[in-house]
C-alpha cells in the first residue's frame, strides 16, 4: 500500500492541470466557432464548441473532490515522513557507548561469528585481536578465555602439521645429497617456528650429516683404492670432489693420481678394442666419456678429432643391420697426450703421465708400421691413445691390402 499511494497522490496532482488545459481548449472552440457563424458559415464548431464547455462544467465537482482527496493524502504521507526523519535523528544522537549497551547482544554474536570464521580460516592473530577486543570492550573474559585456549590449540596443531611438511622435504633433500638446498631449507624452518622443539639447530643437523656423508665417502674411497677396484674408486673421487677442500684432499693427492691414471688407461683399452672391433657404438660413447672426463688433455681433442668418423661409420653400420664389413675411420697421427689432472680439489701437484698401451700404430697406407716406445731408445715422447686408437683404425681397415 505505501508503495501505490505516492503514485496515485503523484497522479491525482495532475488533475487540476488536465481540466484547465479541458476547460481552455473549449473556450478557444467556442470563440472559432461564434467566428465561424458570424461570417455565414456553419453551426457545427458552435455546437461542438457548446457542447465540450457544458461537460467541462459537468466534470468541476468531480474534479474538485478528487483534488481535496489527493491533498489531505499528501498530508498524511508528508506527516509519516517527518516522523520517520524524527526517529533517525533521536537515533544519530544516541552515543557510542549507549548504542553498545542498547546492541550488545548482536555485537556479542557477530564477534562469536567472526572469532569462529577466522578459526576455520587459520587466521590465528586476527581471531587473537577479536579475543581481546571481546575482553576488553564488552567484558566478556571468561568466554574470551575460552576462545583464546580454542585458538592456541588449533595453532600448535596447525604447526606442527606445517612443520612435519617442511621436515619432510628437507629430508628428501638431505636423501638427494642437495647440501646446499637443505640448508638454506632448516634456516627457513628456524625461523617460521623458533619455538618449536623440532625445528631447533635443524641447520647444524644439516651441517652435521653432510661433514658424517663426506667422512663416509673418504672411507669408502680408500677402500675401493685398497681393493683395487677402479671403477668405484673413480666414481668415489669425482663425488669427493664436490666436499673436500683444498687442505682436506693433501693426503689423498697420492692415491687420486693413481686412481685417474688407472681410469685413464681403462678407457683408452675399452676405447681401442671398440674401433678394432667396429663396435661404432660403444666406441662413440667411451669417446664421449673420454671428452667429457679428460676434456683438458691432449687425449680428448684426439678422440675429438675421431668422433665425426666413428659417427658415419656407426650410422653406416645401423643401415645395413650390423651386417657386413664397414670401413673403420682414418684417424689422424696426434702429437703426444699431456699428463693427466686430477679433479680440482684433490689435483695433485705433478701428476706422472702414464703413457696409453700399445706398441705402435701402422702407417696410414698400411704398410710397415711406425716404431712403438720399445723400438727405439732415441724415442722420449711415449704414444698416445689417440696414436694406438688410430693404429688399430688402420689395421682394421688397411690390413687386408697385403
Amino acid at each position: 500500500m505505501s508503495e501505490i499511494e505516492p503514485g496515485g497522490s503523484q497522479d491525482n496532482s495532475k488533475l487540476p492541470i488536465l481540466y484547465l488545459l479541458l476547460l481552455a481548449a473549449g473556450l478557444v472552440m467556442l470563440i472559432l466557432g461564434w467566428e465561424v457563424y458570424s461570417g455565414g458559415g456553419g453551426a457545427w464548431l458552435l455546437g461542438a464548441a457548446g457542447v465540450s464547455m457544458i461537460m467541462t462544467m459537468a466534470l468541476f465537482p468531480i474534479a474538485k473532490a478528487v483534488i481535496s482527496s489527493s491533498e489531505d493524502s499528501s498530508s498524511a504521507d508528508t506527516a509519516k515522513m517527518i516522523q520517520l526523519l524524527e526517529i533517525m535523528n533521536d537515533r544519530m544522537l544516541i552515543s557510542d557507548t549507549a548504542k553498545r549497551i542498547a546492541f550488545r547482544d548482536k555485537d556479542r554474536a557477530a564477534l562469536r561469528d567472526a572469532i569462529r570464521a577466522d578459526i576455520q580460516k587459520g587466521e590465528f592473530e586476527a581471531a587473537l585481536v577479536l579475543v581481546d577486543e571481546m575482553s576488553r570492550s564488552y567484558g566478556y573474559r571468561e568466554e574470551a578465555e575460552t576462545f583464546r585456549s580454542e585458538i592456541l590449540v588449533a595453532r600448535e596443531t596447525e604447526s606442527q602439521r606445517k612443520l612435519h611438511e617442511a621436515l619432510s622435504v628437507l629430508e628428501e633433500m638431505i636423501q638427494q645429497k642437495h647440501w646446499a638446498e637443505a640448508i638454506r631449507e632448516a634456516t627457513k624452518i628456524q625461523r617460521l617456528y623458533p619455538d618449536m622443539e623440532a625445528a631447533r639447530g635443524l641447520a647444524r643437523k644439516v651441517q652435521g650429516d653432510r661433514e658424517k656423508h663426506k667422512e663416509q665417502l673418504v672411507s669408502d674411497f680408500r677402500g675401493a683404492h685398497e681393493r683395487g677396484d677402479a671403477s668405484e674408486s673413480w666414481k668415489m673421487l669425482k663425488e669427493l670432489d664436490l666436499y673436500l677442500t683444498e687442505a682436506e684432499a693433501v693426503p689423498l693427492r697420492e692415491m687420486a693420481t693413481d686412481v685417474i691414471n688407472k681410469h685413464r688407461e681403462s678407457l683408452s683399452d675399452v676405447f681401442k678394442d671398440s674401433v678394432k672391433k667396429k663396435q661404432w657404438q660403444q666406441a662413440l660413447r667411451v669417446g664421449g666419456e673420454i671428452i667429457d672426463e679428460f676434456s683438458h688433455m691432449k687425449m680428448a681433442d684426439e678422440v675429438r678429432s675421431l668422433m665425426p668418423s666413428l659417427r658415419e661409420s656407426a650410422a653406416k653400420q645401423e643401415a645395413s643391420g650390423g651386417l657386413g664389413d664397414v670401413p673403420a675411420p682414418a684417424a689422424p697421427v696426434a702429437p703426444a697426450a699431456a699428463a693427466p689432472v686430477a679433479p680440482a680439489s684433490v689435483a695433485p701437484t705433478a701428476p706422472p703421465a702414464v703413457p696409453a698401451p700399445g706398441a705402435g700404430a701402422p702407417s696410414p697406407s698400411g704398410g710397415a708400421q711406425t716404431p712403438g716406445p720399445d723400438a727405439s731408445a732415441g724415442s722420449a715422447d711415449p704414444p698416445t691413445m689417440g696414436d694406438a686408437a688410430a693404429g688399430d683404425s688402420e689395421s682394421a681397415t688397411g690390413g687386408n691390402s697385403g
